[in-house]
């Protein structure tokens, strides 16, 4: 099975999503704000000179809210603008461009315009079905972004899917 697609930079911040809302140490990393947050908010709760118990408590709702918004706006804009920069520039031609995928018997074959590449089957981490895309991971953090717009229609992406699945769980079956 080939598709052929063409990469925009939209596709690469849905995968950047999938991956903030996915991974394990994006994951990992969203606990850990949060806890540093309640803990921070926390200690200036305590810290305030009012004792009356309804007043912490309303201060210390509006300072997560405040704390969180704050973080929350400043990681997206921070984000968006890193995004804008580094995909309006050459740094991504080799990746914001017109891609073709086989799903070879042995191999998943990759070819572009500035590259070939093949990835053997038992080499391959997991192939996802997300809501818009398939990602066929090839590391944790790297894979093959498949935009479903690229298919004729929804049957065949997931005939695609499903054949991207088989030959990846044969290929880890006969390596073990």
């Amino acid at each position: 099975m080939t598709v052929a697609y063409k990469l925009e930079p939209g596709d690469l911040r849905a995968f950047q999503r999938y991956g903030q809302k996915h991974l394990p140490g994006a994951r990992r990393a969203r606990y850990i704000g949060a806890a540093w947050i309640v803990a921070v908010c926390l200690w200036l709760t305590l810290s305030a000179d009012d004792h009356r118990i309804g007043f912490r408590v309303t201060y210390f709702c509006v300072l997560m809210l405040v704390f969180w918004a704050f973080i929350r706006l400043s990681v997206f804009v921070v984000l968006r603008i890193s995004q804008w920069r580094s995909y309006t520039s050459d740094k991504h031609r080799s990746v914001l461009c017109e891609h073709t995928l086989t799903l070879a018997d042995d191999a998943l074959v990759e070819v572009t315009p500035f590259n070939e590449g093949r990835n053997l089957w038992r080499g391959i981490y997991q192939v996802v079905d997300a809501t818009d895309y398939i990602y066929i991971f090839i590391s944790l953090h790297s894979a093959h972004i498949i935009p479903k717009r690229a298919f004729l229609d929804v049957e065949s992406a997931q005939r695609f899917y499903e054949r991207a699945v088989s030959l990846q769980s044969e290929a880890q079956r006969v390596a073990a």
